[in-house]
């Protein structure tokens, strides 16, 4: 049997550009995407556990993911509020995790390797004006307007 191929870099950038980032604050408050919060009070990253190497993954195996996620970032002492990405057209949505980067604790550059490790392409900085999605393997970030 053969692996289906990777989704190339493009494909998973516009997949991640085309999403709804849904924060609780403590209720759901949505911080990208579509008619999103203009004043937030302060800068996150969001990542999941959810579909590694961007392959769809059963629900059972993408809930144990982010159960371990969120003990690794809890180990970390990193404050962990639930959120969620949902594709702008309803097709997909995954559970994910924000972490206030306000404190410095865990870094933006841990948090790429926590990523790295759960086998993510990429995670969400969402600050004020703008939603950059940074690559968790190092190379290009991508800034583009935090509310469409």
């Amino acid at each position: 049997m053969t692996r289906p191929a990777e989704p190339s870099l493009h494909d998973v950038l516009e997949a991640y550009a085309a999403t709804d980032v849904d924060v609780w604050l403590p209720t759901p408050t949505r911080v990208a995407g579509r008619a999103a919060r203009r004043d937030l009070p302060t800068r996150f990253v969001v990542i999941t556990g959810w579909n590694p190497g961007s392959r769809v993954t059963d629900e059972a195996t993408n809930r144990q993911a982010n159960a371990d996620l969120a003990a690794v970032l809890l180990a970390m002492g990193a404050t962990v509020l639930p959120a969620r990405g949902t594709a702008t057209d309803g097709g997909w949505s995954e559970d994910s995790f924000a972490i206030p980067l306000d404190d410095g604790r865990p870094s933006l550059h841990t948090l790429l390797a926590v990523g790295r490790a759960f086998g993510q392409h990429a995670v969400y900085v969402i600050g004020n004006d703008h939603l950059d999605i940074v690559a968790c393997a190092g190379g290009p970030s991508h800034r583009l307007p935090r509310i469409r």
